[in-house]
């Protein structure tokens, strides 16, 4: 079953002293686009996530981030930064004093001010989060790909059904087509009986004959209906079984709309013109939809 290139899955995993969470978005992309970002940064963590999405994916721009949170007694200590403390309770000191006012600075009001306090992450190693980190990825690519197969379901349903407008279409075509040798026959008799009740000459039917020959062989379209019936076929089975055939789709669609412009080049005849124009309006609305396929 064929997946979409849109979805996007979310993971969890810990360790002992660390809690990770893991979040994948997914939309169209030509090629497998990958971008990574890992709070807070940690060196290799990045290539580690982007080695297994590519083993997991195969195309769409993929946004992956990544967050780490020391937890447990190794989770981030507070930080005191004295010599702030006295700078900022000396200025409070000397406000006061140039207000005329009694000082009451308390340690609690001391604490509140900017850069006093601090919380100082503990240093995190690849080594340590390696672990929980592919185990929530594992979860996020596991919701991604769901998310992605049942979009491709609903895509590969609407191809389906465009598909068989195709091949109604051709039907329609490979049936009008049997007839235009011969009502161009009948076109030409009346033509020539008008002729000659109008002059007294007489026709060569063998050259006639000849004419109509020709006739046939520039507008017959049977190879390009087999062709186009053989890439409909294709088009199903590509669809059913492959997991990621967007590349083989289209592909077809252009050998499709190829035999298409073939045949509308081959035939003047209203019925086929009418056929022609409604198969590219199909194609091109196939095209549009396999470009969100992986």
């Amino acid at each position: 079953m064929p997946q979409s290139m849109t979805g996007f899955g979310a993971g969890h995993g810990r360790g002992a002293d660390v809690e990770v969470a893991v979040e994948l978005r997914s939309i169209n992309h030509k090629h497998l686009d990958l971008r990574c970002r890992v709070e807070p940064a940690v060196v290799g963590l990045a290539d580690l996530v982007s080695e297994r999405l590519r083993h997991a994916l195969g195309r769409g721009h993929v946004d992956a981030t990544v967050r780490c949170e020391v937890v447990g007694d190794a989770g981030s200590p507070a930080c005191v930064d004295i010599d702030l403390a006295r700078a900022w309770h000396r200025q409070l000191v000397d406000l006061a004093a140039s207000l005329g006012v009694v000082a009451d600075v308390g340690v609690a009001q001391i604490a509140s001010l900017p850069g006093v306090l601090s919380l100082r992450q503990a240093d995190l190693v690849l080594e340590d989060i390696a672990e929980p980190v592919e185990a929530a990825l594992q979860v996020a690519i596991e919701a991604l790909l769901e998310a992605r197969r049942g979009e491709g379901r609903r895509l590969a349903d609407d191809l389906i059904a465009r598909v068989d407008t195709l091949a109604d279409c051709a039907a329609a075509i490979a049936a009008t087509a049997s007839t235009i040798v011969d009502d161009q026959r009948i076109r030409l008799s009346k033509r020539v009986d008008d002729l000659l009740a109008k002059r007294d000459v007489e026709i060569d039917r063998g050259r006639l004959e000849a004419e109509l020959v020709i006739f046939a062989d520039r507008t017959d379209v049977t190879e390009e209906l087999v062709r186009l019936d053989g890439h409909l076929v294709a088009f199903r089975a590509a669809l059913t079984e492959e997991d990621q055939p967007g590349r083989r789709l289209g592909f077809l669609a252009q050998e499709l709309l190829r035999e298409i412009n073939t045949i509308g080049s081959k035939s003047s005849r209203l019925e086929i013109t009418e056929q022609v124009v409604a198969a590219k309006i199909e194609v091109e609305r196939l095209r549009e939809q396999i470009a969100n396929l992986a």
